[in-house]
């Protein structure tokens, strides 16, 4: 699946968590996120919204597996 840029974004307004886990994958595997220093930042979400700007969260710890 490839995600345009506000795809995600659409996904979570028509609540199809499966197609915004989709964009999420595909996010974050392309895109590193790093400190001031360097280092990179342990998880972020990155939001790209339909008029081109974005949104991003981080936190310093990995998220928990979700299980299926």
């Amino acid at each position: 699946m490839s995600c345009p840029d506000s795809e995600q974004e659409r996904a979570v307004d028509e609540e199809d968590w499966d197609r915004a886990d989709a964009c999420y994958t595909q996010i974050r595997t392309a895109l590193t996120l790093t400190f001031p220093g360097g280092g990179p930042v342990a998880e972020f979400m990155l939001h790209i919204h339909d008029d081109g700007t974005a949104g991003r969260r981080w936190h310093d710890e990995p998220f928990d597996a979700v299980s299926p």
